[in-house]
């Protein structure tokens, strides 16, 4: 498969993953699914119209579409990336350099909240706006999409547990 997505409501093709549709404004997880190529759209049509017109199962069995578990675990590959780059470069900004990756959150000391309980307030932020975009459809910011919200919630758990790790290194029980 190439690196393209191909749009499940109107067929548009996008090299980017993390996009709405230009076409009909779909966002990818919802509806987008791998591109074959050109060759699959030239031999079959367009594929929104490809199991349905010319090619029928011929089609199907020549460039299958995957399953949705595939679809998942393509996703988790792609959501996976994305926090790992965001976790690099953010942790080097609020690490402030410094080679302690839980610095910033270290810092909640001042006011008396224990880091981990730190990291799980800034949870709880993305978690409402998560649940305002469930409940409504739509976010007032429109360009910080609701998938950056649940990248931040994934790295926050990643460093969460990181800390608990550390923290139990210097005790005698491990976080397992």
């Amino acid at each position: 498969m190439d690196a393209f997505w191909t749009c499940g409501g109107c067929g548009e093709k996008n090299a980017f993953p993390n996009t709405n549709c230009g076409g009909c404004g779909v966002f990818k997880p919802q509806g987008w699914r791998p591109w074959a190529g050109k060759e699959a759209d030239e031999e079959f049509g367009d594929p929104p119209r490809r199991n349905m017109e010319k090619g029928g199962t011929e089609a199907a069995a020549k460039y299958p579409v995957p399953s949705r578990r595939d679809r998942l675990m393509d996703l988790f590959d792609e959501i996976a990336d994305e926090c790992r780059g965001i976790m690099a470069v953010k942790n080097r900004d609020y690490a402030g350099g410094a080679d302690d990756p839980f610095a910033n959150f270290r810092a909640s000391g001042i006011f008396g909240i224990r880091p981990e309980l730190g990291i799980m307030m800034r949870c709880l932020d993305k978690f409402k706006r998560i649940e305002a975009f469930v409940n409504t459809g739509t976010l007032a910011v429109k360009d910080e999409p609701v998938r950056d919200a649940v990248v931040d919630v994934i790295n926050y758990m990643v460093l969460l547990a990181g800390l608990m790790e550390e923290r139990n290194e210097k005790q005698t029980d491990r976080f397992e």
